[in-house]
């Protein structure tokens, strides 16, 4: 396994992640008019988030945050986020996403699959689980993502309701509902 280490950004990285350490939020953060870039085959390891493309990625600009919640719900999840900002740029590669027991918020670890948002909710269906070392780890596969978690795969659903009512019409009954986004839906 290969370490990559950009010395540029080494000072600016330990004082974000010494400042937010109390709120249980990690940042690297890459300004904008910097470059980084992860060559073919190297790892970026970042607080618990692995990175291995398959073509050089650019991370120049971007910010990945570590966080407890997340920032697009999804129900039940564990309590550790990474959110790309601006979303991620086009990533060919393996994602590894390691997590602690007691992040797990009630969650069966048996249960749990990795989800990007980008721009709603979807599993990464190329995933593999190592229950011993609690590490998910996908198949090289393209994405975009803003969000990555950890989930059961019966949490997800491809709408977010507004809300829903229910009135009496003479002897039936009309139901109306109002969703703020729908996924694959006919």
């Amino acid at each position: 396994m290969k370490r990559i280490v950009v010395p540029i950004f080494f000072l600016s990285l330990t004082v974000w992640a010494t400042s937010l350490r109390a709120q249980n939020t990690l940042i690297l953060y890459v300004a904008p008019g910097e470059t980084m870039y992860v060559s073919v085959a190297d790892t970026l390891h970042t607080f618990g988030l692995g990175l291995t493309p398959d073509v050089r990625l650019d991370l120049s600009g971007i910010t990945i945050e570590r966080n407890p919640t997340l920032t697009n719900p999804l129900n039940p999840a564990i309590n550790r986020a990474f959110t790309f900002n601006p979303s991620a740029p086009s990533f060919s590669g393996i994602y590894k996403f390691w997590y602690e027991g007691s992040e797990l918020n009630s969650i069966t670890e048996t249960e749990l699959q990795l989800f990007r948002y980008a721009p709603s909710w979807g599993v990464v269906t190329k995933a593999s689980h190592d229950l011993v070392r609690r590490v998910m780890t996908s198949q090289s596969v393209v994405m975009s993502p803003r969000e990555l978690t950890l989930a059961p795969l019966a949490s997800t659903l491809p709408v977010t309701w507004l809300g829903v009512a229910a009135e009496r019409k003479d002897r039936d009954v009309q139901v109306t509902w109002k969703t703020a986004y729908e996924s694959d839906l006919d």
